[in-house]
Order: structure tokens, then C-alpha cells, then sequence
């Protein structure tokens, strides 16, 4: 599984990738923030994660959609 992290600290990265040992999933942190214009980031996830500080709207999420689903 690929999970596309947005907009995460480094205490929010160093959580995450500890817990990952576990599983084995790849994770990428991209530092920019979710929103239009970095939603083609996600081509190819299975998981988008994101944070409070990102632009979540409809249009954002019809982007992520149709992104993700082409990978």
C-alpha cells in the first residue's frame, strides 16, 4: 500500500514511519499542503493523508479522486 502524507511535521513523520515498521507500507511526506494544485501529487496512492492546515473542498477531493484512481 502507498500512502501520500500533506503538511506533516517532523513529529508527525517520525510517529508515522515508527509505526510503519510494523507494516511495511510506503510512505511519502510531500511538504507542501493538499489543495488543487499539488493534488495531481497523488497519482498512484492508495491513501491520501492529510492535516488540519490543508484545503480540503469538493474540488479537491474530485482531484484526488480521479488521481488516485489513474495509479
Amino acid at each position: 500500500m502507498k500512502i501520500a502524507f500533506f503538511d506533516a511535521k517532523a513529529y508527525d513523520m517520525e510517529s508515522f514511519s515508527d509505526i510503519n515498521r510494523n507494516y511495511g507500507y510506503k510512505i511519502k511526506y510531500f511538504e507542501t499542503k493538499l489543495n488543487t494544485d499539488s493534488a495531481p501529487l497523488t497519482v498512484g496512492y492508495d491513501v491520501v493523508c492529510v492535516f488540519v492546515n490543508d484545503y480540503i473542498n469538493e474540488e479537491v477531493m474530485t482531484k484526488v479522486s480521479y488521481y488516485t484512481a489513474e495509479g
